[in-house]
């Protein structure tokens, strides 16, 4: 695992660095997978979403966000920020279990090379349309198809695991005491925040 954990903090800061041995390949596949996936978009996405579900809220009760990248990052960032490379971790150990280390050298040769980064640029995502490229059928990517199944099952239940996660940092508490921070939230007077706060901490 610590061994994982370093290969992954030196992919994140140079993508197209070269391990020799299935668990460098295996990091280096998920990598590309989840950087091409539309993941970090995703999770953008999500934290948007809660942000304009809250404010109209919050404003309700008499108080204005005036920071929203602080508000975000202080009720969600202590999980979205570990989010992503937590993902890759677990959907790297997925793909060393399920594919042979020889299977896991071919994939991440491809990957590597020019021909593999623009097919990772258009690559499809719908199972019924791998069928169109070469790659799928009998090339590298075949074992891919051949563990769909496995694959996607441990993808899934990664990601889910994490969203999990991060929905259960939406407590009351942690709105609190953003909610006490007048440099992200201000109210019209400190005593209608005051009664906001323990409102909010009542309703855990």
């Amino acid at each position: 695992m610590l061994k994982r954990i370093l290969l992954l903090a030196v992919l994140l800061t140079n993508p197209f660095v070269t391990f020799a041995g299935p668990s460098g390949d295996a990091t280096f596949i998920a990598q590309q997978h989840i950087a091409f996936g539309g993941y970090a978009e995703r999770l953008a996405e999500l934290e948007a979403e809660v942000f304009n579900n809250l404010e109209p809220a919050i404003e309700r009760l008499g108080a204005k966000v005036i920071d929203p990248v602080a508000f975000t990052k202080e009720l969600t960032g202590q999980f979205t920020e570990t989010f992503l490379p937590s993902v890759l971790l677990s959907s790297a150990d997925g793909f060393e279990k399920i594919l042979t280390p020889q299977e896991l050298s071919e994939l991440a040769q491809f990957y590597r090379s020019e021909a593999g980064q623009k097919f990772l640029a258009k690559s499809p995502t719908a199972i019924e349309d791998f069928d169109r490229f070469d790659f799928f059928r009998s090339g590298p990517g075949a074992p891919l198809i051949e563990h769909y199944p496995e694959l996607t099952a441990n993808m899934e239940q990664v990601v889910s695991q994490g969203l999990a996660t991060i929905n259960a940092s939406f407590n009351m508490d942690r709105l609190a005491k953003i909610l006490e921070n007048p440099g992200i939230v201000t109210f019209d007077d400190e005593e209608t925040r005051a009664r906001v706060v323990a409102g909010v901490r009542s309703a855990e």
